[in-house]
């Protein structure tokens, strides 16, 4: 099926934006493939590009960008866009290319590396969010280490992890080398202490530090903000009491925006 026009969905997004809306999420299966079933090539900064456009006061974000298609050049297109978000949804899914080949993956660790310093060094106040597959057929305790050291390195801000299960129609269900379920739940246990030792670690960083976000939930003096940066309905929340809104207003209602200091 070809995908909308860009018309289209410029008209609504300025719908919405007409209509008081101040966030707009730009999500399809893989973004960075826009039209490219039309035209062979991604359309994607062209519809950004009209969308930055609109006159109205809001911002947007893209989820589901898949780093084969995601260039340097598109970071550096995506850094003039004054209504973009820097939230950066990757699925880079592994870094051993033993096994990035094994998943038919188009790019190797040192595109992912390229994209990821380029991101950091071209946007100071990025949020990054990937996923990886766990114990894919074939996975030696080599390339294991290798995500590891991978996921230590990079301190991603959010990290999503999925189990391999065999698929009928996969190709990789015909693989050989299959993980046991005892070596795949401890992998997953020691990721696990790793991505909550990054998170600890960025919130200590975070402490007392000022940020802006959307209240989305209160009940006496407890207060839950969706950081600004962060994804709705995905990204964790910063509790805090009301003393630490730094915004000024009679009565705060869910839904405001405000500066706080968590």
């Amino acid at each position: 099926q070809s995908s909308r026009k860009i018309e289209s969905i410029v008209e609504e997004v300025k719908l919405m934006t007409e209509n008081w809306i101040s966030e707009v999420i730009i999500i399809a299966q893989d973004t960075t493939r826009y039209w490219t079933d039309i035209y062979k090539e991604s359309k994607l900064m062209d519809l950004l590009g009209q969308i930055d456009n609109l006159k109205w006061d809001f911002k947007f974000r893209l989820l589901y960008m898949y780093p084969d298609n995601l260039t340097l050049s598109n970071i550096e297109k995506l850094k003039k866009f004054k209504k973009f978000i820097p939230y950066f949804d990757i699925p880079f899914q592994h870094i051993s290319e033993n096994i990035l080949k094994k998943m038919a993956r188009f790019y190797d660790k040192k595109h992912i590396f390229n994209l990821l310093d380029t991101i950091r060094s071209t946007f100071p106040e990025s949020h990054i969010r990937t996923s990886f597959i766990v114990w894919f057929p074939g996975e030696t305790q080599k390339d294991f280490e290798e995500l590891k050291d991978f996921i230590t390195k990079y301190e991603f801000d959010s990290v999503a992890l999925f189990e391999y299960h065999d698929e009928p129609l996969a190709a990789s269900s015909k693989l050989n080398d299959k993980i046991s379920h005892e070596v795949a739940v401890a992998r997953i246990n020691e990721l696990d202490k790793i991505i909550n030792a990054v998170y600890d670690k960025k919130a200590k960083l975070d402490k007392w530090k000022i940020f802006t976000g959307y209240i989305t939930w209160a009940e006496g003096k407890k207060i839950l903000i969706r950081r600004e940066i962060r994804a709705p309905e995905i990204d964790e929340m910063d509790k805090i009491k009301p003393e630490n809104i730094i915004t000024k207003k009679k009565e705060l209602e869910i839904g405001d925006r405000v500066e706080y200091r968590v």
